[in-house]
C-alpha cells in the first residue's frame, strides 16, 4: 500500500533490537502515531452529506488532507466517482482553471476528465475540483512538521523523565563498565541493583550528577501542550490551552484561544460550500458539508460553550 513508503509499519522483536535500533523505532513509530491521530482529526471534523453511493467519503476526504484537493466525476461507465485530482498543466486559463483534470484512484485508476471551469461554458464538464483551501495547499504538510515537533519533545519527555530517575552518570574502569551497566538496568526495569565485590569495587566509581531540575518535565509538558494547540487550531480543532489551571477557562478566555481555530476552518468551509454548490447545479445531485461537534472544551462547572453563550436547548 502506498502509505508505506511514508511510516515503518511493522511490529518489532524486541528481544532482537539493539539499543541503538530500538531507539530509532520508538522514534519512527512516535511520529507514526502522532501523525495518524492528527489525519484521524482531521479527516473527522467534517462530514459531507448527499454523496451518490458510488463515492466513498473517506477516500474523498483523505484526498484533500493529503493532496489539497478531490474531485467527484461522472465516469461514462461507472457512474458519480470520488477521485483524486490532479490538474492538467497544460491547460490552465488565465485564471487559473484547468480543462482537464486527471482522476486518480487509491489503486492505480487514473482516468481523465473534463474539468469544470468557473466563469465559462461547462456544459461538458465531467468533474468538479474540491479545494481544501484557496490555494489547494496539502494540508498534510502542516501535520509531517508538527508531527516531527511533537513526538520530538515527547520523546525528550521519554529521556528527560528517565534522567530523574536516575540523575548521574558512572565513570569507572572499562574493566568493570558491563557489571555498572547491569546495575543501571536493574534499577531502570524498577529491580533493586546489588553490588557485589566481585563484580564491581564501589570505591572504583565516580558519580558526575547530570543537573536535570526538577521543573524540567512540567517546561517540556507545556511546551508540548502549546504545539498540540497550534497544529488543532491549524487544522480548525477547537482546543483549551493551559489545561493545568487550577480554575477552568472562563468564556472570553476560550473564545479567544478558539477564534483562529473557526478562521481556520471558515476557510476550508468556504472552498467546500462552492464546491457542493457546484456539482449541485452540475450534474443535479443535493450534496452538502456538515462540521462534527466533538473535542468542544469543557468550562467552568462541566458547562458547554454553546450552552454558556445561551446555544443550550434548556427548557423555559
Amino acid at each position: 500500500m502506498w502509505i508505506n513508503s511514508y511510516f515503518p509499519f511493522m511490529i518489532p522483536c524486541w528481544g532482537k533490537l539493539t539499543e541503538k535500533k530500538l531507539t530509532e523505532f520508538e522514534n519512527s513509530l512516535d511520529m507514526q502515531n502522532t501523525i495518524m491521530e492528527l489525519v484521524n482529526l482531521a479527516c473527522n471534523s467534517i462530514h459531507f452529506t448527499g454523496l451518490p453511493e458510488t463515492c466513498n467519503e473517506r477516500y474523498f476526504k483523505l484526498c484533500l488532507i493529503l493532496s489539497g484537493r478531490a474531485m467527484i466525476a461522472k465516469d461514462s461507465e461507472l457512474g458519480f466517482i470520488s477521485l483524486n485530482a490532479v490538474p492538467d498543466g497544460k491547460a490552465y486559463n488565465i485564471y487559473g482553471e484547468t480543462e482537464y483534470v486527471y482522476g486518480y484512484g487509491w489503486n492505480g485508476f487514473n482516468k481523465l476528465y473534463t474539468c469544470y471551469m468557473y466563469g465559462t461554458d461547462n456544459t461538458d464538464a465531467e468533474a468538479v475540483i474540491c479545494r481544501d483551501n484557496n490555494m489547494m495547499y496539502p494540508i498534510f504538510n502542516y501535520i509531517l512538521l508538527y508531527a516531527q515537533r511533537l513526538s520530538s519533545t515527547m520523546r525528550t519527555l521519554d529521556v528527560t523523565a528517565r534522567k530523574l530517575k536516575t540523575p548521574y552518570f558512572i565513570v569507572c574502569d572499562e574493566s568493570q563498565k558491563s557489571s555498572v551497566k547491569k546495575i543501571l538496568d536493574d534499577i531502570d526495569f524498577n529491580r533493586d541493583a546489588i553490588i557485589t565485590n566481585k563484580s564491581a569495587t564501589p570505591n572504583m566509581f565516580e558519580v558526575l550528577p547530570t543537573n536535570v531540575r526538577e521543573g524540567a518535565l512540567q517546561s517540556l509538558w507545556n511546551h508540548y501542550n502549546n504545539l498540540e494547540s497550534q497544529i488543532r487550531s491549524i487544522l480548525g480543532i477547537q482546543s483549551a490551552v493551559n489545561q493545568d489551571k487550577k480554575e477552568r477557562l472562563l468564556v472570553d478566555e476560550v473564545t479567544s484561544n478558539n477564534e483562529m481555530a473557526d478562521l481556520n476552518l471558515d476557510v476550508r468551509l468556504e472552498n467546500y460550500k462552492l464546491f457542493c454548490e457546484t456539482v449541485n447545479k452540475q450534474f443535479g445531485l443535493n450534496i452538502d458539508v456538515e462540521l462534527n461537534d466533538y473535542l468542544q472544551p469543557v468550562i467552568e462547572d462541566n458547562t458547554s460553550i454553546n450552552d454558556k453563550l445561551g446555544g443550550g436547548n434548556d427548557e423555559e
